[in-house]
């Protein structure tokens, strides 16, 4: 059977904060998509909720009842990430189709969330946070959040090609075949690396092994 991996939906509960919940069709899709992956094995890897945002007034036609869709069914394996942290294990090892697979959020790779840059960013998402509750929205006319303009401004750009470098550092290091994980929320599949990319992104491992990245409709 499959297995469906899914992340970074940085679900707050229908308020100014949230990315996910302000789409009316938010709690829908993922009833069905659960629904769809039926008794097939869902991985999440981290970030469903925003808590280092926390939570201020609802947004009116945002989903305000979904929350406790994001907890997930019976036997879906949760690892924590770095805006929910304590939700889940920080990685796991499962062996499919001959080839082991490491499963982590991702932040662990990102200079941004490490040593003295880690407590920059916190209070950079801190304030972010404060100016979306302003402007009642995450994300700005360009299509860029908030968070990421304000992060991108103080000099925390995006390196993909650094964080692939680090994610396969880490793989050799715990020997396993193949990496994959969300944070960056741009979804790529790789030879020995894979990223979910943000929901509704989400990869599909076949029983062999395969990876797929599709978005859920």
């Amino acid at each position: 059977m499959p297995i469906y991996v899914t992340s970074d939906a940085h679900q707050t509960g229908g308020d100014a904060r949230d990315f996910a919940a302000c789409d009316p069709r938010f709690a829908e899709r993922l009833k069905r998509f659960d629904a769809a992956a039926g008794e097939d094995r869902v991985i999440r890897l981290g970030d469903w909720y925003d808590r280092w945002l926390g939570r201020r007034g609802r947004v009116r036609g945002c989903e305000s009842g979904a929350e406790h869709l994001w907890a997930g069914r019976r036997g879906d394996l949760r690892i924590e990430g770095n805006h929910d942290r304590g939700c889940g294990p920080a990685s796991a090892i499962l062996e499919i189709g001959g080839r082991d697979f490491f499963f982590m959020h991702g932040h662990q790779f990102d200079a941004a969330n490490s040593g003295l840059r880690r407590v920059v960013g916190w209070l950079a998402t801190k304030i972010a946070g404060l100016l979306m509750d302003l402007v009642g929205s995450p994300v700005l006319p360009s299509s860029e959040t908030i968070a990421e303009r304000l992060l991108r401004l103080i000099g925390h750009e995006p390196n993909d090609e650094r964080f692939e470098k680090s994610a396969d550092r880490y793989r050799k290091l715990f020997g396993a075949d193949v990496i994959v994980c969300g944070h960056t929320h741009r979804g790529v599949v790789r030879e020995h690396y894979a990223n979910c990319g943000r929901w509704p992104q989400y990869l599909v491992i076949g029983d062999d092994g395969s990876m797929e990245l599709r978005t859920w409709k």
